[in-house]
């Protein structure tokens, strides 16, 4: 699930440095997104 993110946020030594972009300061990857998740009723989303 790595690749679900855009430039993730890492942790180095035990800490994380809090992103300066807008939000939550994460970009998901739509591609991998889609090719991980299956929509099976409505808005619920499954990876199974």
């Amino acid at each position: 699930m790595d690749d679900l993110l855009i430039d993730p946020v890492l942790p180095v030594d035990g800490h994380v440095t809090v992103p300066e972009r807008p939000g939550l300061g994460i970009e998901l990857n739509e591609a991998a997104v889609a090719g991980s998740f299956h929509r099976i009723e409505r808005d619920i989303l499954t990876n199974l």
